[in-house]
């Protein structure tokens, strides 16, 4: 299949999707714990065990019945959890397409010989730099970086489909060059953002890892040609965001937003079904029409 036509097949299934007012694709987030302490984090507390397995398993009915095709897996650490791997096997046998935000540490050789067999869509982990004395500077964990990176070789040694993903901040945004050498020479996918949030209690401490304007403009050029982003001209009548119309958020504490950097909870899915929120909610219908 040429390019030109998997394009078509794609821009073809996103029309009949938002026609049809679809929700393509949530994000769960399964709890706040992680391993890592990660200094520019999002997550002010990592401390909650989140969501149950039986509420996960509600909400993929809930999902089923609404034509849902795509579940994302996140956390903290997703691997914190005992009954991740029933939860993804879970996913899998409701015909779910499947992705993982791991930082893959907490893997081992069984759990990937098992996941191999799940014909995932995709492994999604962070490196901040092949440098250890970077990395670990990050999580604050020694040896994070070896640790995650023998699990990286085994997700490729079982043929997992992988992508490592960094954020270029202003201490380690010299690491982008070396990180993508070693994705092309591994096969994995390589995805850049130099986007720090503020933490969700609204503490801007994270910001002071951002980029200067001076180190932007050294990287901006290589980030937009590795997540193949054009320049093109907007009009009056373009959606302020084409991927929350087609998409949502469930936090740990089961509050819906429209994705995880939207920090206006739209109901929560202990007190309204998911379908009722989606179809019903004033509040997300005229943030998903903004133009």
């Amino acid at each position: 299949m040429d390019s030109y036509t998997s394009s078509s097949i794609v821009e073809n299934l996103f029309s009949m999707v938002e026609e049809d007012n679809t929700l393509f694709s949530v994000t769960i987030e399964l709890l706040t714990k992680c391993n890592w302490k990660c200094k520019h984090c999002y997550i002010p507390n990592h401390t909650s065990d989140g969501l149950s397995k039986d509420m996960v398993f509600n909400i993929f009915e809930q999902l089923r019945n609404l034509g849902t095709f795509e579940i994302v897996l996140t956390g903290g650490e997703i691997f914190c959890r005992n009954d991740i791997v029933d939860i993804i096997e879970k996913a899998r046998q409701m015909f779910f397409k499947v992705t993982l935000l791991t930082n893959v540490s907490l893997m081992d050789e069984d759990i990937i010989s098992r996941l191999s067999k799940l014909h995932l869509y995709n492994i999604s982990c962070t490196i901040f730099s092949l440098d250890e004395s970077i990395h670990d500077s990050f999580t604050e964990i020694p040896g994070s970086l070896k640790n995650a990176l023998n699990n990286i070789m085994l997700i490729k040694k079982y043929g997992i489909p992988l992508t490592i993903k960094t954020v270029l901040m202003n201490q380690n945004y010299s690491s982008d060059k070396e990180l993508q050498v070693f994705c092309e020479n591994n096969g994995f996918e390589y995805s850049a953002t130099p986007i720090v949030s503020s933490k969700n209690n609204g503490d801007n401490s994270p910001q002071k890892f951002r980029l200067s304007q001076e180190q932007l403009e050294e990287v901006f050029l290589s980030i937009d040609n590795v997540d193949d982003i054009n320049s093109r001209h907007l009009s009056m009548n373009d959606y302020v965001c084409n991927t929350i119309r087609s998409s949502l958020f469930i936090g740990y504490n089961g509050d819906v937003y429209p994705c995880n950097t939207f920090n206006i909870p739209v109901g929560n899915i202990y007190k309204t079904p998911i379908d009722i929120i989606w179809n019903d909610s004033d509040i997300l219908s005229n943030i998903k029409n903004t133009k």
